[in-house]
């Protein structure tokens, strides 16, 4: 007797069951289609656009008032262990855990999975990671210029689930496992690269625009530092979800964190960075500054940064963080601001000498090294993620057997 059966995500174990989301969850609602006002100040409300590589974007989410934010909530209010997702447009699909209990935003076009219960919510979450959800999410997508997901499809959306309940909450545990070590290692990065910034500020921070300077200092233009490669998109005929061609960036949406994360791959590259540039965000959201580690095709609305001097990359990498907000009022833009390429490489700025260069260099590139040896650790470890979650959510390995071998 067979020990598998067929479903909608194809072979399956026996003691697995697909079942519809309105039926594994209390509720599954949206949330408003109205179109409140903006404030100065109020209440977040995310909309589809904002949920991207895993959290929400709040930065460029604007305020509501206490009035709306209060109707909002009376359909659609989020809380502990919900599930949202991203219902329309570019980022349709994408998925976010509510993990807090403290929830000051409401929510716009995004779909709500009550789950009312921890396991079952990120039970929940990892299936909607998995790449054959993601699959059967795009087939179930409408619209052709904006893809959207109804509702109705996903109440009706089925989740695959195993019957024994211990099963369930080991694959959960292994998953956490993963992702709480790749959060540590994150942790981590960001307090030495907060130590990279004071050193930058100790040595550089103390001289303004006007200043006697040391001998061998000047004031001069950013780009005397760099070469600089603006994004062009490809033709969108390109564009493509099967990794053929080379991964591309188009924009905030395409990163996770502090890690380039692109989706869609295009078959006609246009510009592509160098492995080790400074690659950032220069339309719509300006800044989101990482080295690239490997080659990506740039689209229009990212930038890549190539040191001249291969010591000048860390005093680079710190300068432009430091200079974001002052190249981001100089941005235009009718619809979308964005920086042109004399915005970036005309920037004023006083240019150390030579030496100093180069003995900033060497005291911050220890930190810089276990920063990259974190990040590389961090990748593996997604990697990992990536392989084991599609085959724990489908049942295609089974917990006993990574027991097994991790026993062997």
């Amino acid at each position: 007797m067979s020990t598998y059966k067929q479903s909608v995500f194809g072979e399956i174990p026996n003691t697995w069951d697909v079942i519809e989301a309105d039926k594994y969850c209390e509720k599954v609602t949206d949330g408003t289609h109205d179109s409140p006002k903006q404030t100065a100040e109020g209440y977040p409300l995310i909309t589809s656009r904002h949920i991207k590589g895993h959290k929400i974007d709040f930065d460029n989410a604007y305020l509501i008032s206490k009035e709306d934010y209060d109707h909002i909530n009376k359909r659609s209010y989020v809380s502990q262990w919900d599930v949202i997702i991203s219902m329309i447009g570019e980022y349709c699909g994408f998925t976010y855990l509510e993990e807090k209990s403290d929830i000051n935003y409401a929510i716009k076009n995004v779909g709500l999975f009550k789950t009312g219960d921890e396991l079952k919510s990120k039970w929940l979450y990892y299936f909607f990671q998995s790449k054959y959800t993601n699959h059967l999410l795009h087939t179930y997508r409408s619209g052709t210029s904006q893809p959207y997901l109804a509702l109705g499809v996903l109440r009706k959306f089925p989740i695959l689930i195993p019957q024994n309940h211990e099963e369930k909450e080991s694959i959960v545990a292994i998953l956490d496992s993963l992702r709480k070590k790749i959060k540590l290692l994150q942790a981590q990065n960001k307090t030495l690269e907060a130590m990279a910034q004071t050193i930058f500020k100790e040595w550089f921070g103390k001289y303004q625009m006007g200043d006697e300077l040391p001998e061998g200092w000047r004031v001069g233009e950013f780009g005397e530092l760099f070469n600089l490669t603006m994004g062009l998109s490809p033709k969108g005929d390109s564009y493509n979800f099967d990794m053929i061609g080379v991964p591309l960036l188009n924009g905030a949406g395409d990163y996770t964190g502090e890690k380039l994360d692109p989706k869609r791959y295009t078959s006609k590259p246009t510009r592509i960075n160098k492995v080790g540039d400074l690659v950032f965000c220069i339309r719509g959201t300006i800044g989101k500054i990482v080295f690239a580690d490997k080659e990506y095709c740039l689209g229009r609305g990212v930038a890549a940064l190539s040191p001249k001097e291969s010591n000048d990359k860390y005093f680079n990498y710190i300068k432009l963080k430091r200079i974001v907000d002052e190249l981001t009022r100089n941005a235009t833009g009718s619809v979308i601001l964005g920086l042109s390429k004399d915005d970036i490489k005309k920037a004023r700025l006083i240019l150390p000498s030579r030496t100093k260069l180069d003995e900033f260099s060497g005291v911050v590139k220890p930190i810089f090294d276990k920063i990259e040896i974190n990040q590389n650790q961090i990748q593996s470890l997604n990697k990992i993620r990536d392989t084991l979650l599609p085959k724990l959510m489908s049942g295609q390995v089974r917990v006993n057997n990574i027991k097994q071998t991790a026993d062997a």
